[in-house]
C-alpha cells in the first residue's frame, strides 16, 4: 500500500506544472509596455513619411496632367491660367477631364476628410468651405454657361494652385506669371483652392490659422509639398516659403528670411522650432 501511495504522489507531482508568479507577469507586462513606448514613435514617423511620399506622388501626377493640359492649349499654361479665377475653384473643373472626380489624386493622405461645413450650403449655387491643416476644402462650381455645365459639381481637395498663375494678380504687368523655374510654386498643400504669398504677409499667428497665407500649414512635419513650374516636386519648410519666387518681382531675401534679417523670436511661437532659411 505504501508503494502504491508513493507511486501516485509521484504521478501527481509530475502532472503539476509551474505557473507564473505575479511578479513575473508584471515584469513581462513592463517589458512589453517599454518596447511599445520605444517602437510607437518610430512606427508613427514611418507612417507619416509614407503619407508625405504619397502626397508627393499625387503632385507628380498633377504635373503630368497639367503638362498635358498646357500642351493641348495653344496659349500655354501661364496664358490660359490667367482666366482661371473667374469661377470659384475654376482650376479644378478644368482639370476634371484629366483627373476624374473620384480619384485619390485630389487628396493629400494627411488631409483626406473634408472640413465640416459651418453654414447651410445653398442648393444649386456656388459656395465654398475652406479647409484646415488636416482637412480638405470643398467648393461648388455652378456655371450658367451651358457649354461648361458638364463641369459643374462639388469639388473636394487638399491642394491649392498658385494665385499668381491663376489670375488674381497677373492682370497687372508687375505681377506677371514668372517663367518655369525650380522655385516657382504651381500647386501645393493648402487650405484653399488657391494659395499665394506676398512679401508684406507675415506668418500665421497660430497653427491652423484660417487666414493668409493659406499654405503655411504644418501638414508634413514642419513643411508642405509643392509642385514647381519646372514640374519638380519636393517638401518645403514653412519658413522656406518666403524664399520662393511666387511671382516675377517677389523679393526672395525679404523681411521673413535670414538674408533679410529675421530673428528667431520674430516668428510666432508655433513656428520657432522649424528650420530657418
Amino acid at each position: 500500500m505504501r508503494a502504491i501511495a508513493t507511486s501516485r504522489s509521484r504521478s501527481y507531482g509530475q502532472a503539476r506544472r509551474p505557473a507564473f508568479t505575479l511578479i513575473e507577469l508584471l515584469v513581462v507586462i513592463s517589458i512589453v509596455a517599454l518596447l511599445m513606448a520605444v517602437l510607437l514613435p518610430t512606427l508613427q514617423r514611418v507612417r507619416t513619411q509614407a503619407k508625405t511620399a504619397a502626397c508627393q506622388s499625387n503632385l507628380h501626377q498633377w504635373a503630368l496632367m497639367l503638362a498635358a493640359y498646357a500642351a493641348t492649349d495653344e496659349r500655354g499654361m501661364s496664358g490660359d491660367w490667367a482666366g482661371m479665377a473667374t469661377i470659384i475653384g475654376d482650376w479644378a473643373p478644368r482639370m476634371r477631364p484629366y483627373a476624374g472626380m473620384d480619384t485619390d489624386v485630389w487628396l493629400c493622405p494627411m488631409a483626406r476628410k473634408p472640413q465640416p461645413s459651418v453654414f447651410e450650403q445653398p442648393a444649386g449655387g456656388q459656395w465654398a468651405v475652406q479647409g484646415r491643416t488636416f482637412y480638405a476644402w470643398r467648393a461648388s462650381v455652378a456655371s450658367p454657361n451651358p457649354i461648361r455645365a458638364h463641369l459643374n459639381g462639388v469639388y473636394t481637395s487638399s491642394y491649392g494652385a498658385s494665385d499668381a498663375l491663376i489670375g488674381l494678380y497677373d492682370i497687372r504687368p508687375f505681377y506677371g506669371p514668372p517663367p518655369p523655374r525650380a522655385d516657382v510654386p504651381v500647386m501645393m498643400d493648402a487650405m484653399h483652392w488657391w494659395a499665394d504669398l506676398v512679401p508684406e504677409w507675415g506668418p500665421p499667428p497660430y497653427a491652423d490659422y484660417p487666414g493668409k497665407p493659406l499654405m503655411c500649414i504644418n501638414r508634413h512635419n514642419g513643411g508642405i509639398n509643392i509642385l514647381f513650374s519646372d514640374w519638380s516636386v519636393r517638401k518645403v519648410g514653412l519658413k522656406e516659403l518666403w524664399t520662393l519666387k511666387w511671382r516675377k518681382y517677389f523679393d526672395t531675401a525679404g523681411r521673413w528670411t535670414r538674408a533679410g534679417g529675421v530673428q528667431p523670436e520674430d516668428w510666432p511661437a508655433w513656428m520657432r522650432g522649424f528650420k530657418d532659411y
